[in-house]
């Protein structure tokens, strides 16, 4: 029987750029890797009229945070500024606080 070192012996061929590849590969199997949740078009373009409605009009809503700073919980107010560099909604909760909400850690948005 030959004594090798198995998987070992073929590493050293490997360009450090496919290594890194394949532990991304091996996270996103396990789901280790929490990226962000990947919305479908309806839904994006769902929650993007409903941020233009209640930017135009001043109504209230109610956004469902699932990461971040408001993980789990839900944030009410008004949106008043939508910053596109860093992805990311301006608000007045109900107290008269400003809350900034990315929208990465955004779940759902619900007009109230």
């Amino acid at each position: 029987m030959i004594k090798d070192r198995g998987s070992l012996k073929w590493t050293s061929m490997m360009l450090p750029e496919h290594v890194k590849q394949l532990r991304e590969w091996e996270q996103e199997d396990t789901g280790a890797a929490d990226e962000g949740h990947e919305w479908d078009e309806q839904l994006m373009e769902e929650m993007n009229r409903q941020i233009l409605f209640a930017m135009e009009e001043a109504a209230r809503v109610e956004i469902n945070c699932r990461s971040g700073a408001f993980a789990g919980k839900q944030v009410r107010g008004c949106i008043y500024y939508y910053d596109p560099y860093r992805r990311m909604l301006r608000m007045v909760d109900d107290e008269g606080g400003r809350q900034d909400v990315f929208l990465q850690a955004v779940a759902d948005i619900t007009l109230l």
